[in-house]
């Protein structure tokens, strides 16, 4: 029995490692290529399906993360919230062409689960909007953290926010401001005075609503 249900764990965990490095990052390169040709999309309700396709492929990547979390028990990326953070962030560099930045800044061990499970995807939905609209070639992501706050920054040197690929109600923004508020937070994405995008997500480290 004991060798049964470890054969199944090495099987799920194969799985779950297959779904996250061919499955997961083929549905991101084909959510990136679309969200490069929306610009050239003369027909504006043609360019509105696309955009509508390009969210249902974010939803059914999301899905396809819970699934690997049901399998495994664990995330893909790690255990601990650094170990999680650092991963996705290696994650993004074929994406982007480079090594995004990464500072770690305070005691992340102790952070609850509620505040983790937003985080993580936070950094991963930053990122991702920087690959698909900043055009950027640096990318800074420092998460500090003291007794009562949590926060996220991260910067590019890209073409701004209003750029011509970026949707200031897009799915990532939407989904990074929801999950702020879930935790009594607040989220704010701004154009940098020397050029490029500044957004930063911060949430209470010991928020009621995340215990």
């Amino acid at each position: 029995e004991a060798r049964r249900r470890a054969l199944l764990l090495e099987d799920r965990e194969r799985v779950g490692r297959d779904l996250h490095d061919t499955v997961i990052q083929e549905l991101f390169a084909t959510g990136m290529h679309l969200q490069a040709a929306v610009p050239g999309i003369g027909n504006a309700e043609t360019a509105e399906r696309v955009i509508e396709a390009i969210d249902a492929i974010d939803a059914t990547i999301k899905q396809i993360r819970e699934t690997i979390f049901g399998l495994t028990g664990l995330s893909p990326s790690g255990h601990s919230a650094r170990d999680k953070i650092a991963a996705v962030v290696s994650s993004f560099t074929e994406v982007l062409g480079f090594d995004p930045g990464l500072e770690f800044e305070g005691d992340l061990a102790s952070l609850s689960g509620a505040v983790t499970e937003h985080l993580v995807p936070t950094v991963r939905e930053a990122l991702a909007n920087a690959a698909r609209h900043a055009r950027a070639s640096e990318v800074e992501v420092a998460v500090r953290t003291d007794d009562d706050v949590i926060s996220l920054e991260v910067l590019d040197n890209g073409i701004g926010i209003l750029g011509p690929t970026q949707r200031l109600g897009g799915h990532g923004l939407r989904n990074m401001q929801d999950r702020a508020v879930a935790l009594g937070g607040s989220f704010a994405v701004e154009a940098r005075h020397d050029g490029g995008t500044r957004l930063v997500w911060s949430v209470p480290r010991r928020s009621p609503r995340a215990m």
